[in-house]
């Protein structure tokens, strides 16, 4: 019975897994990118906009 179980709650831990694994991903590989072009679009805007640092 104990092995019946474990299979249930393996089953269990494998679905949310596979549930959370592309937000979990996509956290991962998209949300650095938007923010570092960000971060180079807002130097652009302040040296090309206001001037820059004098």
């Amino acid at each position: 019975m104990n092995e019946r179980r474990n299979l249930f709650l393996l089953a269990f831990l494998i679905g949310s897994l596979t549930k959370w694994l592309p937000f979990v991903l996509w956290l991962v590989c998209v949300v650095p990118v938007g923010v570092c072009l960000y971060i180079g679009y807002d130097f652009y805007v302040v040296e090309h906009e206001n001037g820059g640092a004098r």
